[in-house]
């Protein structure tokens, strides 16, 4: 290394340039160039014989590293043992149920008949609970539906003029073999799908789809898509208080909530994580949201039975039939369902494979009219045969008829008797309906609630479940305090030398170890609670974007802060830096804007990448780019046009 004229010592008029040498460490008296090894020896005490002791040290790590990892993948398990008991949140109400001593049955004073109280009390809330279940004689229609997307640059049907209609009270069931477009049929008629064209007419009483038809329907969900932190009451207050008209009192809402609860006999466990719950009582909790936001309309349900045991799924249908009875009009898809479970439902709306109707109406005694629908036809259903799946097998096999012509159940539909009662009904719907529905006063909203509410609403879920999940927490205090600790006490008390000015400088610059870390734990976090946004909340107009991002970014603040005060009081005053408040003050800004600057920084990462994958590919990209151009492995002045003016 060559030395500029401003490294030579001694400087000043008259010194011989013979007699001036380079002032960086590693150079001989006199000399102005130094060389690399010399430098590196003196500097760090580094020489080439070094180099394959550091590598064999570096291979020792890996192997050490594989090891490790080995024999704890193969001695620790991170799955959850047993069936998985309740979790219930700390509470004065769960506080008491476990001081009450159970009630000893020996004790009971004979003619004192506990149950039959107990039962009568329960069948008193149940109905009144039921009486309380929000009604409408609105009916809903759809005529005509397709439903094309883009596939392999052309397009694929997966709907095709189907039409049908869900009336107060009254159960529909769309059943279907897989992949005939009864989920896809759902999310078209609760107006869910975000990608290729709908065509056709979804009426309410004869009139177009409001703004609020959204927030006026429920929708269950088949995966049961919850915050996990949350307990049972709060999810049903949530969607109550943000869903519900905005001029009914907060504690009415509260009030009907306690209804819904013991409707659904979910009062002993309403203080459970929902993240703990059995398959059967997420699903009741799934539906228990949805009944929260009184949906005056309509009640969308995807395969409610699925995943659960057949007394499981009976008593989640029957469940369904007492709202129906209540008034509440429920669409359902359901898959396999057995000959109980088909008994409950008023109607079958039957689908073939392309989206074709080929089978509406009524489901009849003991499946009679469905029975006398394909008997008039040719086809004769057995003795106690299942009639759920009559209609798939006789719809998948071929049939003939008696002069041998295959009968092909879609085109016999839309040419059947059947088909054009429908299209006639529905034209009796339209027409009636049109002329008794009341012209509301109010404007129809998107949200039920204001922005102010469903933002402070969601703030206050996401404290909750940052202190109930606190390990996500746990991990940036770690972070924070292991690498200040490790930076502050590596450069401790460092002087005014050369080497100290270098290592000044680098201990600035070792704040950079801690991004990669925030940000691959704040991508999962904020992924997790878009998705949930994105999937069932936004569809459903519990509340908006910026209610949601506003919460987001609010309630990383206080662990943010936190964390940045730790690790400048960990790394600033053990590293020896200037105490004067001028300067300790604006590192302790600049520290504190910097942790900030990191959990925004990564949930923008998150925010426009369409999946995991896309993040994982642009996280190095990002955290290289951040390493190389931040002003100290090379100065701003001193980078190439190229980057100084974009990067």
């Amino acid at each position: 290394m060559e030395c500029a004229p401003s490294q030579l010592v001694p400087q000043g008029p008259g010194i011989d340039p013979a007699f001036q040498g380079c002032a960086l460490t590693g150079a001989q008296p006199n000399a102005q160039t130094v060389s690399g090894a010399a430098y590196l020896q003196t500097t760090f005490e580094y020489t080439r014989s070094n180099l394959w002791r550091n590598w064999a040290v570096v291979i020792a790590f890996a192997v050490l590293y594989i090891l490790v990892t080995m024999v704890a993948t193969e001695t620790i398990s991170f799955a959850s043992s047993g069936g998985g008991a309740l979790v219930f949140k700390k509470s004065k109400r769960a506080k008491k149920s476990v001081k009450q001593a159970p009630s000893d049955e020996e004790k009971v004073v004979a003619g004192e008949s506990t149950s039959s109280n107990t039962s009568a009390t329960a069948a008193q809330n149940e109905e009144e609970a039921l009486d309380q279940i929000s009604s409408s004689e609105s009916v809903f229609t759809w005529e005509n539906v397709e439903y094309t997307v883009p596939y392999q640059g052309g397009e694929r049907k997966l709907l095709n003029k189907v039409n049908g209609y869900a009336k107060p009270g009254v159960m529909v069931a769309l059943v279907g073999a897989s992949g005939a477009g009864k989920s896809t049929l759902l999310n078209t008629l609760s107006q869910r799908q975000t990608m290729g064209v709908v065509s056709g007419d979804m009426l309410v009483d004869g009139k177009g789809l409001a703004r609020d038809f959204q927030r006026g329907t429920g929708f269950c969900e088949q995966m049961d898509v919850h915050d996990g932190t949350a307990t049972i009451r709060e999810a049903l207050e949530f969607s109550a208080i943000l869903r519900q008209d905005n001029k009914i009192p907060r504690q009415e809402k509260i009030d009907y909530v306690d209804k819904i609860i013991d409707l659904l006999e979910l009062h002993d466990v309403q203080d459970a994580l929902v993240s703990s719950l059995g398959v059967e009582q997420k699903k009741r909790v799934t539906i228990g949201v949805e009944l929260a936001a009184k949906p005056s309309l309509l009640l969308f349900l995807d395969e409610p039975t699925s995943g659960l045991d057949s007394n499981s799924a009976y008593s989640i249908v029957r469940f369904l039939k007492k709202l129906a009875a209540a008034g509440q009009a429920i669409v359902c898809t359901i898959h396999q369902p057995s000959s109980v479970l088909i008994q409950q439902f008023d109607m079958i709306l039957a689908l073939n494979p392309g989206g074709n109707t080929f089978y509406f109406g009524p489901v009849g005694q003991n499946g009679s009219e469905v029975i006398k629908y394909f008997a008039d036809r040719g086809v004769q259903c057995p003795p106690n045969k299942n009639v759920a799946e009559f209609i798939l097998e006789t719809a998948a096999k071929p049939v003939k008829r008696k002069d041998g012509s295959r009968i092909n159940w879609n085109d016999e539909w839309v040419k059947s008797p059947n088909n054009a009662e429908v299209i006639k009904e529905i034209g009796r719907i339209k027409s009636d309906r049109s002329q008794k529905a009341l012209q509301s006063n109010d404007e129809a909203t998107e949200f039920a609630a204001p922005v102010w509410l469903q933002t402070t609403m969601l703030t206050k879920r996401l404290f909750t479940q940052y202190w109930r999940d606190p390990s996500y927490l746990y991990g940036k205090l770690f972070v924070a305090i292991i690498i200040g600790i490790f930076n502050g006490f590596t450069f401790y008390m460092l002087g005014n030398s050369i080497g100290d000015m270098q290592n000044r400088m680098f201990t600035a610059f070792l704040i950079l170890l801690i991004p990669p870390t925030i940000v691959n734990a704040v991508v999962p976090k904020f992924y997790n609670n878009m998705a949930l946004w994105q999937a069932r909340e936004l569809p459903s107009r519990i509340y908006g974007w910026f209610a949601f991002t506003t919460a987001q970014v609010v309630a990383e603040i206080p662990i943010a802060i936190v964390s940045s005060i730790l690790y400048w009081l960990l790394w600033y005053y053990p590293a020896g830096l200037p105490t004067d408040s001028s300067t300790a003050g604006y590192v302790f800004l600049m520290t504190m804007l910097f942790f900030l600057f990191i959990s925004s920084w990564g949930q923008w990462i998150c925010a426009f990448a369409p999946s995991f994958t896309v993040i994982s590919n642009v996280l190095p990209f990002f955290f290289v780019m951040f390493s190389l151009f931040n002003g100290v492995v090379k100065s701003y002045s001193e980078m190439p046009v190229f980057w100084r003016y974009w990067m």
